[in-house]
């Protein structure tokens, strides 16, 4: 995403935490920061409710595929699962969305699954980017 940012200067891209503030920036410095994405704390979660994001089921979160998926990321591409920081839940529901400027979402919805990959790139050609 925030590479995407940097290359589309004309999209406002906002990344939603449900951690407090103080992991959120942890996660922040470890990450190497926001760059040109706003960052959004959204410890109880009123926002993900706004966009029908809730809890999840066990079969979203607890799939097989998921920690197979989850295992192949880390050798292939040496990303590993990290703790859920503070005040955050395992249990949400994800999702990504592309807003256009009258406010229509052109692109996106709640994540099928844990190890869904977002394609941001999908979002922006939505957008006409």
């Amino acid at each position: 995403m925030r590479s995407l940012a940097n290359r589309h200067t004309s999209i406002h891209f906002i990344a939603v935490s449900h951690c407090t503030q103080q992991a959120t920036d942890e996660w922040l410095r470890k990450v190497g920061g926001g760059w040109n994405v706003d960052v959004v704390v959204d410890q109880n979660r009123e926002l993900y409710s706004l966009w029908g994001l809730g809890i999840s089921n066990w079969g979203h979160l607890l799939n097989p595929r998921n920690g197979y998926n989850q295992v192949m990321l880390g050798k292939n591409e040496g990303v590993w699962g990290q703790a859920v920081g503070e005040g955050g839940c395992r249990w949400q529901t994800g999702g990504a969305y592309a807003i256009d400027e009258r406010g229509l979402v052109k692109w996106g919805g709640p994540m099928k699954s844990v190890d869904e990959a977002i394609d941001f790139e999908e979002a922006c050609k939505a957008l006409g980017r």
